[in-house]
């Protein structure tokens, strides 16, 4: 088995990114990985990426190619832009919330339980008296998705009802 430590970056006071040459199910690469010291855990954390081995020179060319001068410029530039989009960013994410709680409700997945919670309590009563009408699939998915993680029989008729909609 093949493994060589290249280096590592720190990233903050717990976490390395390591770059290191490594076999990995019989696959030589360049593996960039994360790697916690942490009071709790130790070890690599996600999953990373791996170079393979032919493909090598192709992305030394492609880091290499990178201008310093230019890319402290666009960090400067990103910093500024990061200033002024602080109030426009904190609206975006709220849109961003209700648009993953509405598309992970619709599929019914655990995701779709975090929406429906942020929604209170309301939403599910007005889900389940019209739940039985055509009129509760319009009015939103997302009154729709709350009563999928309380009562999964009732999240089985609504799917459908989705389901023939679309």
């Amino acid at each position: 088995m093949v493994e060589k430590d290249i280096g590592k970056i720190t990233k903050n006071a717990d976490t390395d990114i390591v770059i290191r040459i490594d076999d990995f199910g019989g696959k030589i690469g360049l593996t960039i990985r994360e790697f916690v010291n942490g009071e709790r855990y130790q070890g690599f954390t996600k999953a990373g990426t791996r170079i393979p081995a032919d493909q090598f020179k192709v992305f030394k060319e492609l880091v290499n190619s990178v201008d310093e001068e230019e890319l402290g410029s666009l960090v400067n530039d990103a910093l500024a832009a990061q200033g002024q989009e602080t109030l426009g960013g904190s609206e975006g994410s709220n849109n961003v919330e209700g648009t993953a709680g509405v598309s992970s409700g619709s599929g019914g997945g655990g995701d779709g339980a975090g929406g429906s919670q942020e929604s209170g309590g309301s939403d599910s009563g007005s889900a389940s008296s019209g739940g039985s009408s055509g009129d509760a699939s319009s009015a939103g998915v997302g009154e729709a998705s709350s009563p999928g993680p309380q009562g999964q029989g009732s999240s089985e008729g609504e799917s459908g009802i989705e389901e023939q909609a679309m």
